[in-house]
């Protein structure tokens, strides 16, 4: 069940307007929590998967998120209200939060420095390392610390409102020192683009495995371009594996040193070659800031994310207000609206290979847009980024154009190869003839070279034809198309080269 089916209407005490998304383990809907005089507050509920809710192993992962998610209080970090229980399906209620993620910000507005300087984007990430720093130094309640590692940091998972604020979200697959679901041999999480390498080999990870992550997304900031964005996941995770973390190339040229030297430090291959932790890069961050002079309000960051996105906006709001305006009864199930990223003037490929969702500025072209999976707390979770987008799409062209001109060659040949005449009737008088020797040197004289033609091949065995169909002037046989070079890769599923 996807969510696009009838839904009920209330989940405990909460009515539901619209779903968010969906992933593997859980559903996510916009809901609001209706009190006296007129209250309506808006949240998010994260609903197990009714087909799942049974099952042992993923109600304890699911609780496990929410024990970890409800510990959590900062103002970077998306808020869990509650946990609780329907009846049939455990949930996690959380804050709404009205905005986009980082990577469709930085999609539509980062490659711009008039929409989004590098100083606002950069102030954003030092944000969003002020939240992770707190979930890392997150105790238990003896003072131990928990040892928390997000281990999905992504842009996806960085939102931005549109006041400005931002918020590390989605700790769906965090974990903790002490956690009671362990993850299996051979089973990774996270996002591989921008998994660190130790998480790739399956080794044990601590906080310098988000350190990285972040790592990548300023490696994204400085590029343009999402890491390893012309490679399959499959070909990704071998190569961050054996630590080959793509260098900042040409595309970096205008970075600033210094910033350059921070970005290297933050994605070696080595742990101990990295930041120590969030707050230490953070610091790096907020220095270089300092030194440039950049000084980026929230206010003015919100704004400028409010402007670009202001149809979204208004859309959304539209959905929630036709909702609200709605009489459902208690038990009623209708087909919920679906809140998500409009792509009509945007397209690209998700940059996570889960989710998530893709899109570039308007105006440009790129391959065809994945929708989002596993959204949290949010409306607008998709996002995408690369410089070359459009490349990505060449190979699975080239191949249906060589398709194409197969199929075409085919065709005209069949509509061009001599059919042999119908047989004659029974009780036809019509005398047997032998095709005309100029009938068979025209065909023959367009067969190419070396090979018989067609026409020629077919005259011992043609049936007798009318007389008068000699005297028609011959019919010039056209050789069938030669089918296309056949495509074969070289360097991977986008490299793809013609037999010449």
């Amino acid at each position: 069940m996807d969510g696009s089916g009838p839904q009920s209407v209330m989940i405990g005490k909460y009515r539901l307007l619209a779903e968010l998304g969906h992933g593997g383990m859980a559903q996510v809907y916009l809901a609001v929590a209706s009190g006296v005089a007129g209250f309506n507050k808006l949240v998010v509920i994260k609903l197990i998967r009714a087909e799942l809710a049974e099952d042992p192993d993923f109600v304890r992962m699911f609780l496990q998120e929410a024990r970890l998610a409800a510990r959590l209080n900062h103002p970077n970090v998306v808020q869990t209200n509650e946990v609780d229980h329907d009846g049939s399906r455990y949930f996690i209620c959380m804050e709404y939060l009205e905005g986009q993620t980082l990577g469709r910000v930085l999609n539509r507005m980062g490659r711009e420095p008039a929409l989004l300087p590098l100083g606002h984007q950069l102030r954003l990430v030092a944000d969003a390392l002020a939240g992770l720093h707190y979930a890392h130094e997150l105790r238990d309640f003896d003072g131990a610390t928990l040892g928390m590692v997000h281990r999905d940091i992504s842009p996806q998972n960085i939102f931005v409102t549109y006041a400005g604020q931002v918020k590390v979200v989605d700790f769906g697959i965090a974990k903790a020192r002490h956690s009671i679901v362990q993850t299996q041999v051979g089973e990774l999480k996270g996002k591989p683009a921008y998994m660190a390498p130790e998480q790739a080999r399956g080794e044990p990870v601590d906080r310098r495995a988000d350190v990285f992550s972040v790592g990548m997304i300023l490696w994204q900031i400085a590029t343009g371009q999402r890491p390893y964005w012309d490679l399959p996941d499959a070909a990704v995770i071998p190569r961050i594996s054996r630590g080959e973390i793509p260098a900042l190339g040409a595309e970096a040229e205008a970075i600033p040193p210094r910033l350059r030297q921070i970005i290297e430090k933050a994605i070696a291959p080595r742990p101990e070659q990295r930041h120590g932790s969030a707050a230490e890069l953070q610091a790096d961050i907020e220095a270089f800031l300092e030194e440039s002079g950049s000084r980026a309000s929230c206010r003015e960051i919100g704004g400028m994310v409010g402007e670009h996105f202001a149809r979204e906006r208004a859309r959304i709001q539209a959905i929630i207000e036709q909702q609200l305006g709605k009489e459902v009864l208690d038990g009623q199930e209708i087909v919920l609206p679906s809140i998500t990223a409009d792509r009509s003037s945007e397209t690209g490929r998700s940059m996570s290979s889960v989710s998530d969702e893709p899109t570039i500025p308007e105006g440009r072209t790129a391959a065809a847009a994945a929708p989002p999976a596993g959204d949290t707390a949010s409306v607008g979770y998709a996002g995408s980024i690369g410089r070359g987008r459009d490349k990505l799409g060449r190979g699975p062209l080239w191949i249906a154009a060589a398709g194409a001109v197969a199929l075409g060659g085919a065709l005209a040949a069949l509509a061009f190869w001599p059919r042999s005449p119908e047989p004659s009737r029974p009780g036809s008088s019509a005398p047997s003839r032998a095709p005309s020797a100029a009938t068979s040197a025209g065909s023959a004289a367009t067969a190419p070279a070396g090979t018989a033609s067609p026409a020629a091949a077919s005259a011992s065995a043609a049936p007798a034809v009318p007389a008068s169909a000699a005297k028609q002037p011959p019919r010039s046989v056209r050789p069938a198309s030669k089918p296309p070079p056949a495509a074969t890769t070289t360097g991977g599923p986008l490299d793809i080269r013609t037999k010449r």
